[in-house]
């Protein structure tokens, strides 16, 4: 359970540092010492933040990014999951 939250909580810390390639004491969990950082990314409109991650050793892609924010977002999130 400590991996996944790990992996969560670095798409979060994106969104502290405004974006961007650094996930600072986020990034110091044991599964990031396997996983490597393939892209991320900030957008502030609509507010999105997140990363992929590749895992090799347990051959596992991590596709993370933070929740949703913002009225215009929720709408848009659940215009997606009801169609």
């Amino acid at each position: 359970m400590n991996k996944y939250m790990s992996l969560a909580e670095v798409s979060y810390y994106f969104l502290r540092q405004g974006g961007g390639f650094e996930c600072g004491v986020a990034c110091e969990a044991p599964i990031f010492k396997i996983t490597t950082l393939n892209t991320t990314w900030h957008s502030p409109n609509p507010v999105s933040d997140g990363y992929i991650g590749i895992n090799d050793v347990d051959k596992e892609i991590y596709v993370s990014w933070a929740g949703t924010r913002r009225v215009r977002s929720m709408i848009i999130d659940s215009m997606a999951i009801f169609t």
